[in-house]
């Protein structure tokens, strides 16, 4: 794959994961309310997690695009798969996923 198209895509998605995480730690009682209502364990502990998670993300896009990669794919697969479950199970509520 072309180097100019690596980096582009990595800063672009770095960015995207970066103003994810910057929307959660604006907002943290927000944050932890949403996951909460998502049924997630421990929210308030997620609500610090997951914002470190997605700022960590964007700097290995970064930094190393190959392994930010993965991490990328890991969260949006977990994100995807939360949401998807909500959606089966008849829940209409806003995702969260900036802030």
């Amino acid at each position: 794959m072309p180097v100019f198209l690596v980096t582009t895509t990595s800063w672009l998605l770095a960015g995207v994961f970066m103003a994810a995480a910057a929307t959660k730690l604006r907002d943290p009682l927000g944050t932890r309310r949403t996951l909460g209502e998502f049924g997630l364990p421990r929210p308030r502990l997620l609500s610090r997690v997951l914002p470190a998670t997605e700022a960590a993300t964007a700097l290995l896009l970064v930094i190393d695009p190959r392994v930010g990669g993965q991490c990328a794919v890991a969260l949006l697969v977990a994100f995807t798969t939360l949401i998807a479950g909500r959606l089966a199970t008849g829940h209409r509520d806003p995702c969260g996923c900036f802030g």
